[in-house]
């Protein structure tokens, strides 16, 4: 893309108004919802699919 993070960052910011962490935060928590819902898997199971540390901080983020 030829652009700096900084710039993409407002461009994001200036088009959705929204910040790109808030983007990825959603994005995130309607993944993890969809996964809660929709497969088989344990909590500890979708920590590890999500790249959660560990399922405390999965808990706090949740």
């Amino acid at each position: 893309m030829n652009i700096t993070p900084k710039y993409l960052s407002s461009l994001v910011r200036t088009v959705l108004n929204r910040t790109p962490t808030d983007i990825i935060r959603a994005v995130t928590m309607k993944e993890i919802e969809r996964l809660l819902q929709y497969s088989d898997n344990s909590i500890k199971q979708i920590c590890d699919i999500m790249n959660f540390t560990n399922t405390s901080f999965f808990g706090k983020y949740f």
